[in-house]
């Protein structure tokens, strides 16, 4: 069964959501890379979904690395 425009939209926000948890956590820069690059195709996902049926997806920007998180 295909998902709706909506429904990939909301799979695709809560793995940003786990990809921000990840990055929130991860100190070593190839890790966070990784996640970067993830989270960066899943923006795009989202936005030509979004798109397909006349909306704009905006997401918060990615997490500070933790070093200057409490900065």
């Amino acid at each position: 069964m295909a998902l709706t425009p909506q429904q990939k939209i909301a799979l695709c926000t809560a793995d940003l959501e786990r990809c921000d948890d990840l990055l929130r956590t991860f100190w070593h820069e190839d890790s966070r890379r990784e996640v970067q690059a993830r989270r960066k195709a899943l923006i795009k996902i989202c936005e030509q979904e979004a798109e397909s049926f006349g909306m704009e997806f905006l997401y918060p920007d990615e997490p500070a690395h933790p070093r200057y998180a409490d900065l």
